[in-house]
């Protein structure tokens, strides 16, 4: 499955900007003064908010085996044909890995609706998502590449961030790999 920007409108924010006053000159220069000091200080105070680490939150998500080692199958695949290698992406990992659970819960394969993935998903250009239900994670791997759209989405040159989601049950390994290009995405899904 792949999603372009089209339909789900920029997940990014826009600043947009407007005259400010209409009066007087000195009473312009007032107004424009006091919005500079109030965005110097927002901005300060985002930027604070921004270096401050979140220790739990970052040291909370693990990857597991399979969803390492399908991520490794996956760059390897990519480095044998000359492609970059993709940078997994803890917080793309997370949508993959809920992806997974509500698929191996309902015991159905289905891609995230567009408007879903596009929701969990912050900060990104385009996005692309392979899922599989397979035993294990070499069988999984061999059925994606032998499929077309899904090697396609794997040998895409223009990805660069990748998350690998991974839920056993029973005998089963569901997997949701979810692609994403040029922008380090977010989630709105907690890390923990």
């Amino acid at each position: 499955m792949f999603l372009g920007q089209q339909g789900l409108g920029s997940p990014a924010p826009t600043i947009q900007a407007s005259a400010i006053g209409g009066g007087s000159g000195r009473e312009s220069r007032r107004e424009v003064v006091l919005l500079l000091r109030t965005l110097a200080i927002g901005a300060a105070a985002a930027m604070v908010i921004t270096l401050i680490p979140d220790p739990a939150r970052a040291s909370c998500w693990t990857y597991r085996k399979p969803e390492r080692r399908l991520a490794s199958k996956i760059n390897n695949a990519r480095l044998n044909r000359g492609l970059n290698a993709l940078r997994l992406d803890p917080q793309l990992s997370r949508v993959s890995r809920k992806h997974s659970y509500e698929m191996a819960k309902r015991r159905k394969l289905y891609h995230t609706p567009s408007s879903v993935l596009g929701w969990r998903v912050t900060r990104w250009i385009s996005l692309g998502e392979n899922i599989g239900h397979t035993r294990t994670v070499r069988r999984a791997f061999r059925l994606m590449m032998r499929s077309a759209p899904h090697r396609a989405n794997i040998l895409a040159s223009d990805w660069v961030h990748i998350g690998v989601g991974t839920v056993r049950k029973g005998r089963y390994i569901w997997s949701t790999i979810t692609f994403e290009a040029v922008r380090d995405p977010g989630t709105r899904l907690s890390m923990c």
